[in-house]
């Protein structure tokens, strides 16, 4: 953790973002506070987020319902996620299979003179309680 400033609020979030097994947005993680009796200003919520973004001690996943969602960075390496369109609930998926299947991207590029830097893959459906 490298933010230099612990408030209340921070640890609560920390707290939640540590144990919680998915990837959570800012109503989820604002539903879960009020439950333990703390009730932050929404904008002091995503800038409190986007610091620890800013710091790489979390990490921002938006997805294309235009929701953010965020995990801690240190829980899983590099992976990707399944996002329920019946409870908006986003599952992390357990690895990343263009690195452990060795996919080489590069052959789906317009040019051999591309260059991938990064990638990110989001599945959407339905969950199994949902179903």
């Amino acid at each position: 953790m490298t933010i230099q400033r612990k408030t209340i609020v921070l640890e609560k979030v920390l707290e939640i973002l540590q144990h919680t097994q998915n990837a959570i947005s800012v109503s989820q993680l604002m539903d879960k506070l009020e439950t333990i009796g703390i009730r932050p200003n929404k904008t002091t919520l995503y800038r409190l987020l986007e610091k620890l973004v800013s710091t790489t001690d979390a990490l921002s996943i938006t997805l294309k319902n235009g929701i953010s969602y965020y995990e801690l960075r240190q829980k899983r390496p590099h992976h990707h996620h399944f996002y329920c369109t019946k409870c908006d609930t986003v599952f992390c998926l357990g690895s990343c299979h263009v690195h452990t299947q060795k996919i080489d991207l590069t052959q789906l590029l317009p040019s051999p003179k591309f260059t991938v830097e990064a990638h990110d893959f989001n599945l959407y459906g339905v969950c199994e309680s949902c179903r």
